[in-house]
C-alpha cells in the first residue's frame, strides 16, 4: 500500500462518529495520525502517512457547576477554602484573579471585598 488517502480517513471518522463533538473526533484522528505514521517510519507498511487535518476546538474547556454541584462543593471544602469559593463562585473569578485583589483602599472585612476607584 502506497499511502492511503486522507479523504477516507476524512469520511470514515466523520460519518461513524458524526454524533461526537469536534474535540472528541479529532482524538480519533489523532489516534489514527499516529498508527499511520509508525506505519510509514517503523514498520514500513505505507510510504508515508497522510496529512490528516483536525478540526477546530475552542481554546480551554468551559464547564459551569450546576447549584446542587457548588453546595457539595462547599460542603466537602475545608474550612478555609470555603469563603473564597463562595467568593469565585458568586463573581465567577478565577483563582488568580481572587488571589491577585489587593492595592491601596482595598480590604477585606467583614466577609465583603471592598476597594476604592482609582
Amino acid at each position: 500500500m502506497r499511502r492511503p488517502p486522507a479523504e477516507l480517513i476524512h469520511r470514515t471518522v466523520e460519518e461513524g462518529k458524526a454524533e461526537q463533538t469536534p474535540a472528541t473526533r479529532n482524538r480519533y484522528y489523532a489516534l489514527l495520525r499516529s498508527i499511520l505514521r509508525k506505519a510509514a517510519t517503523k514498520w514500513g507498511m505505507i510510504d508515508r502517512a497522510p496529512y490528516i487535518e483536525l478540526h477546530k476546538e475552542p481554546k480551554g474547556i468551559v464547564r459551569h457547576l450546576t447549584p446542587e454541584e457548588a453546595r457539595r462543593l462547599l460542603v466537602e471544602l475545608p474550612p478555609y477554602l470555603r469563603n473564597v469559593v463562595e467568593f469565585a463562585l458568586a463573581t465567577g473569578l478565577h483563582m488568580s484573579n481572587i488571589t491577585g485583589l489587593h492595592g491601596r483602599g482595598s480590604t477585606w472585612s467583614d466577609g465583603m471585598y471592598r476597594s476604592q476607584a482609582s
